[in-house]
């Protein structure tokens, strides 16, 4: 029974590794359906109710989380160390979690009012969010953008905030009548 099994999986295995290394040496053409992408650079995440009210979007990257906030930003700069755990009688490979380490930055728009905002390059993909038991926690097609704006901060200036080589970075946009020395 055994070598019946080792057998079987080996033939799994091999077929799995040519239909990767076959798929991947064919053209593929995209179609409507095909719209996957992987954190190809930051992307905000609009909040649809999944976190606190107070937040407005999430940047995600290795190592940082970019809170925005009407009147502030929020840096979560982080790494991750594996951890190894204690043996599961049901698995014979160690149970590994992490440990989180780093800090938390925030910079606030002093005298700022309350701004509202837009996302802008809205991109084709959405993340759902489904956390708890509770249905009226859950965010489905939440939408996500390139480029969000942060619209009247102070008056005749907003806040474009975008992804630059893969860092989130902001620029005040401030309109010609607009009086910057506040």
């Amino acid at each position: 029974m055994k070598r019946r099994y080792t057998f079987f999986s080996a033939l799994v295995w091999l077929a799995l590794f040519c239909s990767t290394v076959f798929a991947g040496a064919q053209e593929s053409k995209p179609t409507a359906a095909k719209s996957v992408s992987y954190n190809t650079g930051t992307y905000f995440i609009k909040n649809k109710g999944q976190w606190d009210d107070s937040v407005r979007y999430l940047a995600r990257r290795n190592g940082m989380d970019m809170w925005v906030l009407p009147r502030a930003f929020v840096y979560d700069v982080y790494k991750l160390r594996a951890v190894a755990g204690a043996q599961s009688s049901l698995d014979p490979m160690p149970v590994t979690g992490f440990e989180r380490e780093g800090h938390v930055f925030r910079m606030n728009f002093l005298g700022a009012s309350i701004s509202s905002d837009r996302g802008t390059d809205r991109r084709a993909e959405y993340h759902n969010y489904f956390i708890g038991n509770d249905s009226a926690k859950w965010a489905s097609h939440v939408p996500l953008y390139n480029t969000i704006e942060l619209e009247h901060l102070y008056p005749g200036i907003s806040a474009v905030v975008y992804d630059d080589n893969g860092s989130p970075r902001y620029d005040l946009v401030i309109q010609p009548d607009a009086d910057p020395t506040m």
